[in-house]
């Protein structure tokens, strides 16, 4: 870590660094992270800002300590996904090849919860939008929605794994003239703290990205009221492994895949950029003979340095909760992708950024608030940085 940005952080209340015991062959430095009253310090100031009202039971606590002779210091192997009972289980509906899918009332019902948050959350006259915005940026808030543009192609509900009878879907987009060269690839992950939301929240974002010279996928996963951790992370990886499979029939570039999300988008996106290799992290999905190694992470105000203990995570078993924080895995390795976090200051972004090996990490201030690809102008700008970041060279 560098010195003088320990110091730095350290008079920002940080908590002390701790090293702790670690699987053979390693150890591990657990960065200072923010405490409880430093982060109601900062967020009294305006340099942190808080999450939207409905996640607030999500427990925003940072890497669990661990001691240094723990047992159980290293999972060789995760328990098997359950069903987090204090969360939502969603309403499925069997198909004709006996298949079992998200039923369009639960899409419906999402939506119209989307709406109703978006609407009383980021209106000019709520009170957290008007500390952050100018009175012409107030005016111009509104839900972005899926845009029509006929130089798109657009191939919804394909189904890319299954899980016995359970089959996820995944919506692709692209430009409808076929390039000479491939499209790099964007795989997005929505947020809806781990237990909420769905993939089609992202179609606006996609649909952007595609018009810019991109294959933008948004892909299904299942939520914590279906499948705990990591079952979340097996499923966006089998849809990197789709991809690779598919590459040839839709002008993928399988040298240039980009997974990014959004809040536990954005964490979910992390992981599976971060845990290359590591085999308990491929589930139990689909295309095996295929890599889930993604060539970068974009991250929009995800949570990188903390996770929340509904994806059934307890702070009880320490080490098998950091197993959810990509942070976590950035230490262990040594290593990650180039890993881009657009957002608004959050202090563990910007500690990765500066300190991930190899100059891999990238943070850019980003003055939305939080969720800001869901809604316009912020989706717009969001669309213009992430397609000048992945066009330029590295």
């Amino acid at each position: 870590m560098n010195t003088n940005l320990s110091l730095v952080l350290g008079a920002l209340l940080f908590l002390s660094v701790s090293i702790f015991a670690a699987p053979p062959d390693s150890s591990i430095v657990i960065p200072p992270l923010l405490d409880e009253a430093a982060q109601k310090k900062m967020a009294s100031a305006g340099q942190l800002r808080n999450g939207p009202a409905d996640v607030s039971k999500v427990s925003r606590v940072g890497l669990a300590k661990l001691t240094p002779n723990d047992p159980n210091r290293h999972v060789d192997s995760f328990p098997k996904p359950v069903a987090v009972k204090s969360e939502e289980m969603p309403v499925l509906e069997k198909n004709a090849n006996g298949l079992f899918l998200k039923a369009e009332s639960e899409y419906a019902k999402k939506d119209e919860k989307l709406s109703a948050f978006l609407t009383s959350y980021y209106l000019p006259e709520t009170p957290k939008v008007r500390t952050e915005l100018t009175e012409e940026e107030k005016s111009k808030v509104r839900i972005s929605l899926r845009p029509a543009d006929d130089n798109l192609k657009v191939h919804e509900n394909i189904i890319f794994n299954k899980i016995g009878q359970r089959a996820l879907v995944l919506d692709l987009y692209t430009p409808k003239v076929i390039a000479a060269k491939p499209w790099p690839v964007i795989i997005m992950v929505h947020g809806g703290g781990w237990s909420g939301g769905t993939h089609r929240y992202l179609r606006s974002l996609c649909m952007s990205l595609a018009a810019k010279g991109f294959a933008c996928i948004t892909v299904e996963y299942r939520l914590a009221g279906e499948a705990s951790f990591p079952a979340a992370v097996w499923d966006v990886k089998a849809a990197v492994r789709w991809v690779r499979k598919n590459a040839k029939s839709y002008n993928f570039d399988p040298e240039s895949i980009t997974v990014a999300g959004g809040s536990a988008g954005g964490s979910i996106a992390g992981l599976v950029g971060v845990t290359t290799g590591d085999k308990r992290f491929e589930g139990d999905g689909e295309h095996t003979e295929f890599s889930s190694k993604v060539h970068g992470v974009i991250s929009f105000d995800g949570a990188n340095g903390w996770v929340g203990e509904n994806w059934g995570l307890l702070k009880n078993d320490p080490w098998l909760y950091n197993e959810g924080v990509p942070l976590f895995h950035i230490i262990r390795n040594n290593q990650c992708p180039p890993y881009l976090f657009v957002g608004g200051g959050e202090l563990i972004a910007m500690w990765l950024a500066k300190n991930i090996p190899g100059s891999q990490g990238r943070f850019i201030k980003f003055r939305w608030p939080h969720a800001f690809e869901l809604f316009d102008p912020a989706k717009d700008q969001l669309v213009t940085l992430m397609a000048d970041y992945l066009h330029a060279p590295r």
